[in-house]
């Protein structure tokens, strides 16, 4: 029995150090939805299962979505600049929103101020398709509205690793933005195998910049599509949830070999850090590979443990 205890208090020991170890400067809030239970081919999400996301509307009285955007700090969002290009600091933010029927949790902020990548779309191409809108009030944090943690530069996401969108886009093929056409009035989200960035290329007829990350299925089906842009493209690390892409473009939507593209977050640390100041804490270092390897060695220094421990006893 003392031994027993011995392992479980190791294997504890273990998993707490290996958390340590992979998830760095993260704030304890950020990434951790309180009420999870566990877009085009997606489900509705469960309220609360996505407390970082936020919708962009053209209307305080009424919610006219246009984008989609990911809360960072409390008085800060991501988004995609093409979003808002121009800017237009009349968009107001809806926080903590999951569906038009019931706008009871929702919270709203206007936008103070918009901060686009200086580089966006220089060459036509979408790239750096990345902007940071300041909040005209701090929210506070409660179980429907936390902040996101952002995958940090040097991160690696293999191809065919699972991810997820969410968003209150188009659910269909077709849309009309401007009419408000096939947008959702739930929260959808839609799980993706993450593409290597060659394969997105080749597949694609339109360029794919550097400094993008792309997800879909070879068959279609399921994606991310209009309305969605802004939004976040996320992985799982343990627990924690962590931001890697932005939603941005693609030919089409959920159209087979045609993946989605996503502005790859690590990439824009340093931009983003000297943007938000001091109060952007939360990021993480991402890598599956790390993850197995550290998972088998743990486990092999355990049963290495056990023997030990077996033989004293």
């Amino acid at each position: 029995h003392k031994v027993e205890q011995r392992v479980f208090n190791l294997r504890e020991e273990l998993s707490l150090n290996m958390q340590g170890f992979l998830v760095c400067c993260v704030l304890a809030a950020c990434g951790q939805p309180f009420l999870r239970p566990r877009i085009v081919g997606g489900i509705d999400a469960a309220p609360g299962s996505w407390p970082w996301i936020v919708s962009l509307s053209t209307s305080e009285k009424y919610h006219n979505h246009f984008c989609g955007g990911t809360l960072i700090t409390d008085e800060w969002v991501l988004t995609a600049a093409h979003c808002m290009i121009p800017e237009d600091n009349t968009t107001v933010v809806y926080l903590g929103h999951h569906s038009d029927e019931d706008l009871s949790p929702t919270e709203t902020r206007h936008v103070w101020e918009t901060r686009c990548h200086p580089e966006y779309n220089t060459t036509g191409k979408m790239e750096n398709d990345i902007c940071l809108l300041r909040l005209s009030a701090p929210v506070h944090f409660m179980p429907h509205i936390q902040p996101m943690c952002l995958a940090a530069q040097g991160s690696t996401f293999p191809s065919g690793f699972s991810s997820w969108v969410a968003g209150w886009g188009s659910k269909g093929k077709s849309f009309d933005l401007q009419l408000n056409l096939y947008v959702a009035d739930t929260l959808q989200e839609v799980e993706l195998p993450i593409v290597g960035l060659n394969e997105c290329r080749c597949l694609n007829e339109i360029s794919i910049p550097d400094k993008t990350i792309c997800a879909g299925f070879k068959e279609g089906g399921r994606d991310s599509c209009s309305g969605d842009s802004g939004g976040p493209l996320i992985v799982q690390l343990n627990s924690i949830w962590v931001q890697v892409g932005v939603v941005s473009f693609g030919q089409g939507c959920a159209h087979a070999n045609l993946p989605g593209a996503y502005a790859l977050v690590p990439e824009y640390q340093k931009w983003i850090s000297l943007m938000v100041g001091s109060s952007m804490r939360s990021w993480s270092w991402f890598s599956p590979v790390v993850v197995e390897f550290w998972s088998r060695f743990s486990s092999s220094l355990v049963i290495v443990l056990v023997t030990a421990l077996t033989s004293v006893r």
